[in-house]
């Protein structure tokens, strides 16, 4: 009886450990194939494998038969010139018995019987032109009787190597074949034991030669379906933590969705409150301390409120949910907004920053939006790593291919190269202790290369420890547009 795998919901812990470990025993033991008699333990593999190679070798089953149905009438022009005294006979064994049966097992395999009953009809195919051969051996006369023998030989090849037949049949009918041949040269009609011992010799080692052919190539066969049946397993195990990853993120981006709306409910209430007693609308504050504590209020939510964005965004983008809205965007603008963010913040800790504008202002096609968030990132990365006296710069450049790069380059800390590409993997922060001391959810690089790649372009880093890092941001040139002329003023230099 055969026994599947075992199925059912998902489990985890130890018992999903416990199901796989049953699973990965059952396959072996489905799989297990004995090498005697090339047969696997398990019923329903054996069954499934059989099909599976019947209907693979269905074209080369029926070239075979026809092309030994063609060989075997072909060799009645030998019956002519060898056994002229006994022609009728052998045409009538040839024509009239072998060569019909060959034919309708041909046909045969367009049924669907065949599958089922296909190593009996290819057993019987290759006995039946046998036993015809063994037959005209014993009603010739000399020289017949000695040289037909070597009629056995092309049946022995096609058990062995083209009937696709099971190594264990073809080598029952060729120990029965050549078995037969002994009684009929040793009693039914005699030939000299000379003639006979020599005629055996190439029996005897076309045999052995085609049994072990047929063992080998039924052993390579076998070997490659149960490789083939592994990587399907795996294939389907990976398929189902694919799935089960999906979901997960789905479940996560649900779940990071509701806990956005959440959570901006209360900050905006948070901030809009704060923002009311920061400029003092219906009053002044009595003491100065709680000026300093709503500035602190009104701040931390602010960098709150950016965190739930960076991290709805990003948990959209893993999913494949972020969605670009389109419009012509002002680049030169949308940087030098970006650098007024970051200005006091700049002067406060003793940071030259310079944006280095084109001449004329280059126009994109992108979102807003995510444009603005993308540099306000690479900003903030770049002045929070930059030490007093320290410099970022911001330019832009026409490329030769006619893309634009955004080129945000700072005297910071640095990066090692090993850890560049850990920066763009999401809640990373490299673990150096030159960086241990700066504040950050590892958000704003992933979350840049995420944006860049939706706008097709791309985020390169080039970095050394203690020298600075340059971070470009490329935009193909199907993204660019020609625009109006940029503002006479250079805002960000402190």
């Amino acid at each position: 009886m055969s026994v599947g795998p075992p199925t059912g919901p998902p489990t985890s812990g130890k018992v999903k450990m416990a199901m796989n470990d049953l699973e990965k025993a059952w396959t072996a033991h489905a799989l297990r194939l004995g090498k005697l008699r090339l047969r696997f333990d398990d019923d329903e593999t054996e069954n499934r494998y059989r099909i599976m190679h019947i209907r693979q070798s269905l074209p080369t089953i029926r070239v075979s038969l026809l092309a030994g149905l063609g060989l075997y009438a072909l060799f009645g022009i030998l019956d002519y010139f060898i056994v002229p005294d006994k022609l009728m006979e052998f045409w009538i064994i040839r024509y009239g018995v072998v060569c019909p049966v060959l034919l309708t097992l041909c046909l045969v395999t367009g049924t669907k019987a065949f599958l089922r009953m296909s190593q009996f009809i290819l057993a019987f195919g290759m006995l039946v032109p046998g036993l015809g051969i063994l037959v005209m051996v014993a009603i010739a006369n000399a020289p017949g009787n000695h040289l037909y023998y070597a009629g056995l030989l092309l049946v022995i090849i096609y058990c062995s190597s083209l009937s696709i037949l099971r190594y264990v049949y073809a080598a029952a009918i060729t120990v029965t074949l050549v078995g037969l041949y002994q009684y009929v040269a040793l009693v039914v009609n005699p030939i000299p034991s000379e003639v006979l011992i020599s005629n055996n010799v190439f029996l005897v080692v076309s045999g052995a030669v085609g049994i072990f052919t047929s063992y080998t190539q039924e052993l390579y066969i076998r070997q490659n379906f149960v490789k083939t049946q592994l990587l399907l397993k795996e294939k389907e195990r990976s398929d189902q933590l694919l799935d089960e990853a999906r979901a997960s993120s789905e479940a996560k981006t649900e779940f990071l969705a509701v806990m956005s709306h959440e959570l901006r409910t209360p900050l905006n209430a948070i901030l809009g409150f704060s923002q009311i007693l920061k400029q003092q609308m219906f009053g002044p504050i009595g003491s100065e301390k709680y000026k300093g504590y709503i500035e602190d209020i009104h701040s931390s939510g602010s960098h709150l409120l950016s965190l739930i964005t960076d991290i709805l965004d990003l948990s959209k983008a893993e999913a494949g949910r972020l969605t670009l809205r389109d419009e012509v965007v002002n680049l030169t603008e949308v940087l030098d907004g970006c650098m007024r963010m970051f200005r006091e913040r700049a002067a406060e800790n003793g940071i030259r920053l310079r944006f280095d504008m084109p001449k004329t202002a280059v126009q994109l096609h992108a979102d807003p939006r995510l444009l603005r968030q993308t540099f306000i990132n690479l900003l903030s990365n770049a002045v929070k790593f930059t030490q007093k006296g320290g410099a970022v710069v911001v330019s832009t450049a026409h490329m030769a291919d006619g893309s634009v790069c955004v080129c945000v380059e700072d005297t910071g800390i640095g990066i090692a190269k090993g850890d560049i590409e850990k920066v763009f993997e999401p809640f990373v922060q490299v673990e150096a202790a030159y960086a241990r001391g700066y504040e950050g959810t590892g958000l704003g690089l992933p979350l840049a290369k995420k944006i860049m790649r939706l706008h097709d372009g791309a985020l390169e880093i080039e970095s050394e420890i203690g020298v600075g890092t340059i971070i470009r941001a490329n935009f193909p040139a199907k993204r660019v547009f020609g625009g109006a002329r940029s503002p006479s003023h250079v805002d960000g230099a402190a």
